[in-house]
């Protein structure tokens, strides 16, 4: 027995339909281009089965029509080009649901620490840290920065984990720096970013996130290198490369 079908319903169908026809495409054409099998994309555009957010997000991303407009009738039909999301960018929103703040913290600090350790090991090799007892000691001093700032980063997710409510705000703390500038767009789509509203901690999540950029800011630029450096970086791997002659499969010299 199928389900009676609200207004609401009604909207998103009609929506949905014509988006369809606009693109100048058959329904099963449509399914295949967001990702459904034909008898799943038949039961979306005769309303046996609902849209859901994911599947919004998925039109929106192949097709440029906007999901808030298809789910809601709010906005703009098409979405500015310059503020899609990409597919990776739109998959960590939509796996986000399955995974413990735990999980997604860790993953969070090896990407920065991976990040970070790689500017450092640029950094080593372009001031010549290794011989050099000068640039040695001004390693060292950059290092131990990088070992309090990522401990006070932590300190950050650590206060929230504290609190009771201030919890709700560590996902989408995560987001927003995941995304960086994308975030304005991106938050409009993330169910976490709207609970987190829903109680009340938009004042926590913006201060949390303030302290947590600065920080961000200071390890991007702790390993920066100069022009000069970057110059001599380029010139040691390059130096480095030992090229291999495909007829021989032999070192040229």
């Amino acid at each position: 027995m199928n389900r009676k079908k609200s207004n609401r319903d009604l909207d998103v169908l009609e929506r949905l339909q014509w988006v369809v026809e606009s693109l100048g495409i058959s329904g099963r054409e449509f399914g295949e281009r967001i990702g459904l099998k034909r008898s799943s994309s038949a039961k979306l555009l005769n309303g046996t089965t609902g849209l859901t957010q994911a599947l919004a997000n998925s039109i929106e991303l192949k097709t440029g029509f906007s999901a808030d407009w298809i789910l809601n009738g709010q906005g703009l039909r098409l979405v500015d080009p310059r503020n899609r999301l990409s597919a990776e960018d739109q998959a960590v929103l939509e796996m986000l649901i399955p995974v413990s703040r735990e999980t997604l913290l860790g993953l969070f600090f090896r990407k920065l620490e991976t990040r970070i350790n790689r500017a450092e090991g640029d950094f080593s090799i372009a001031t010549n840290a290794l011989v050099d007892l000068k640039a040695m000691e001004e390693l060292r001093k950059r290092s131990a920065n990088k070992l309090k700032w990522i401990g006070d980063l932590s300190s950050i997710f650590d206060e929230l984990q504290s609190g009771n409510l201030d919890q709700i705000c560590i996902i989408p703390l995560i987001l927003s720096l995941h995304f960086g500038p994308g975030w304005n767009e991106a938050s409009t789509r993330s169910q976490e970013y709207r609970q987190m509203l829903s109680f009340g901690l938009k004042a926590k999540f913006e201060e949390s996130l303030k302290k947590a950029q600065k920080i961000l800011k200071k390890l991007d630029s702790l390993f920066e290198l100069t022009p000069e450096q970057q110059e001599q970086l380029t010139n040691k791997i390059s130096n480095s490369v030992k090229w291999i002659d495909p007829q021989n499969d032999k070192e040229t010299k």
